[in-house]
This record gives structure tokens, C-alpha cells and sequence, in this order.
């Protein structure tokens, strides 16, 4: 959990707080070209919207996490056996280098490992895809809900606003699945690049993938679904 912690805190960080620094340098090197170097710096712009949207994915991610323990504990305890649920929690990076070197995977065909690992990537990636789906359909719903009941006191209809929501419920879902299939296609990607070599290449190369698979995922979905989804049709 802290290392998890510190790896958002840090992403969110970057990905929030890397533009406002870029316009600024933007428009320093402009006052640059100018040769306006008398002239005093050009004013820091407001960080005050970027600290929030960090502190906002820092706690979504943290929510997401703490949903995908308790339902690794519901389904422990209640619907799955303990090979399932050791399946499903299998750490995918210690996966791949376990089977790097094992004798057996070596000498099956490279599409066999291919395909295993990506099994394997699919079964343990699916329960962290959905708590973080989970998540975000309760925040979708949650801002739904605030807008119809403000139609509703306004005595406006509430027919965009839910059919608004079942628009971004689909590409919750749509985005749900190409996350998890492009993650589980890379790793297998991986595997055909030989790493049964080195091992500690195999484990590196997975957790890369993971990376790039969620991340190919999230932009397919988003380039199709987006402007149908979060249109104001």
C-alpha cells in the first residue's frame, strides 16, 4: 500500500502539475526571444487547480485500492475456492519471472508462452480493472443523481441527464474491457521478445506492459467513445 501510494502520488503529480510548469517556461523563453531580459519574470501561474486534481486521483486511486481488498475478501470467503482467489491475486510481475525460468515453459512453442501469459496477466489484472471501473461508475452516478435532482427542483426533465449517464456507464464498461485486454495482450507481447533469457527482463518487461496496456487501452477506448460518450447530444 505505500508503494502504491507513493507511485500515484507521484504520477498524479506529474501528469497534473507537468503543464502549468511547461506554459510557464513557455513564456519565459518567449520573454527570452525577446530580448526582454530587463523586464521582471512573467507571473507563476495558479497551481491551486492542479494541487486538487492530484489530491483528487491520489484519493480515487486510494478508494479504488481499498475496494479491490474488499472484494478480494468477499471472494475469499464467500464464492471462490483458494486456488481461484490465488489466481486472481497472483503478483503478474513475479509471474512472468517465475516462468522465464522454468524448464518446462522453455521448451513449449513461443505462442504457448504467449498465450499463458496473457491468461495469467487477464486473471490477476481483472479484480484491480474493476474496483478502479467500480469507482468511476460511482462517481458518474454520484454527479448524475446531483444534476437531475437540481432539474427536478427547477421542474425541468431529467431524460438527458440519465440518458447522459447510460452513455458514460457504457464507456465505464467499453473502457473496463480494452484496459484489461490491451494489458493482458502486451504482456503476452512480451514474452515473445525471448525473456526466458533473463529473467529479471521478464519481470521488468511485464510491469512495462501493464503500463503501456493500460494506457493503449484508456486511448482506444477514448478516441472511439469519447465525444459519443461525454457529448452534449
Amino acid at each position: 500500500m505505500p508503494y502504491q501510494l507513493t507511485v500515484t502520488s507521484l504520477k498524479s503529480a506529474l501528469l497534473h502539475f507537468a503543464p502549468v510548469f511547461d506554459e510557464w517556461l513557455t513564456l519565459l523563453k518567449q520573454q527570452e526571444e525577446n530580448n526582454e531580459e530587463d523586464q521582471p519574470f512573467p507571473p507563476f501561474p495558479d497551481v491551486k487547480p492542479s494541487l486538487f486534481k492530484t489530491a483528487y486521483a491520489i484519493v480515487r486511486s486510494t478508494v479504488a485500492v481499498t475496494v479491490r481488498r474488499v472484494m478480494e475478501r468477499i471472494l475469499a470467503f464467500k464464492f471462490c475456492s483458494s486456488r481461484t482467489m490465488w489466481k486472481l491475486m497472483k503478483d503478474i510481475p513475479g509471474s512472468a519471472r517465475k516462468k522465464a525460468g522454468m524448464p518446462l515453459l522453455e521448451a513449449a512453442p513461443r505462442v504457448s508462452r504467449a498465450a499463458k501469459m496473457t491468461r495469467t496477466c487477464a486473471r490477476g489484472y481483472i479484480l484491480i480493472v474493476v474496483s478502479d471501473a467500480l469507482v468511476q461508475q460511482s462517481l458518474i452516478t454520484y454527479k448524475a443523481v446531483g444534476q437531475a435532482r437540481q432539474l427536478r427542483k427547477a421542474n425541468q426533465s431529467t431524460d438527458i441527464v440519465w440518458q447522459k449517464l447510460a452513455r458514460q456507464s457504457v464507456h465505464n464498461l467499453a473502457k473496463m474491457v480494452g484496459i484489461l485486454t490491451a494489458a493482458s495482450l502486451a504482456c503476452g507481447v512480451v514474452v515473445l521478445l525471448r525473456p526466458r533469457e533473463c529473467p529479471r527482463i521478464a519481470y521488468w518487461g511485464t510491469l512495462a506492459a501493464l503500463s503501456v496496456g493500460d494506457l493503449l487501452g484508456d486511448l482506444a477506448v477514448g478516441l472511439c467513445c469519447d465525444e459519443w460518450a461525454f457529448g452534449e447530444k
